[in-house]
């Protein structure tokens, strides 16, 4: 909501596009992180050690 009060309400096309890039970066290194660690959440018995 920021981001687009920022782009189009007040005109800062180039801060609110910045400030996308920046939530994007974000967004991808979370989800980076969840699915390295994914793997960690669950346990199957038959499984031995990864």
């Amino acid at each position: 909501l920021y981001l687009y009060e920022r782009g189009f309400t007040a005109s800062h096309m180039g801060y609110a596009a910045a400030m996308a890039w920046m939530l994007l970066l974000a967004i991808g290194a979370v989800t980076l992180i969840l699915f390295r660690t994914s793997r960690s959440w669950v346990f199957y018995a038959d499984e031995e050690d990864r």
